[in-house]
């Protein structure tokens, strides 16, 4: 099953959505996804203090898509006596200075590879608990209207 991933950024109003089917495809697809994000968020700064033009780029959040929704990551997880629960862990890919968008590229082909494997775990946990909290709120609104009908 495809899904869809994006990294966003709401304070430079930059989306770049990628799709992986498998863990090693997310990590493939992520690196291209932050490369494109960088180029179009990223900007020239001066650092006077190094006497120095940096390539500056801004944090982005990675969101998994579900339906029309796209929902921050989070992990499933219960309590010792059974009660399960969700709880938000967003991952963003870090804020980043370089003296060039390419020096960026090292940096997030490490950060990609240390994390796809617990993006894809967080956004599987998501996935389903967003598709269980859908299916009980579906049940109640259908035995509302049941109870409305009677």
């Amino acid at each position: 099953m495809e899904t869809v991933f994006r990294f966003s950024s709401a304070a430079r109003q930059v989306a770049v959505e990628f799709v992986a089917d498998t863990p090693d495809r997310l990590a493939a697809a992520a690196l291209e996804a932050a490369a494109e994000f960088r180029a179009r968020a990223g900007r020239w700064v001066h650092r006077g203090e190094v006497h120095q033009t940096m390539y500056e780029c801004t944090s982005a959040e990675v969101h998994v898509r579900a339906g029309d929704r796209w929902y921050s990551l989070g992990q499933a997880d219960q309590t010792p006596n059974g009660i399960q629960f969700w709880e938000p862990a967003p991952v963003y890919l870090p804020a980043a200075c370089a003296p060039s968008a390419e020096a960026l590229a090292a940096r997030d082909e490490m950060w990609v590879r240390l994390n796809a494997r617990g993006i894809w775990g967080a956004a599987r946990d998501t996935l389903r608990w967003m598709g269980a909290i859908d299916g009980f709120v579906g049940r109640v609104m259908h035995s509302l209207d049941d109870a409305e009908d009677e």
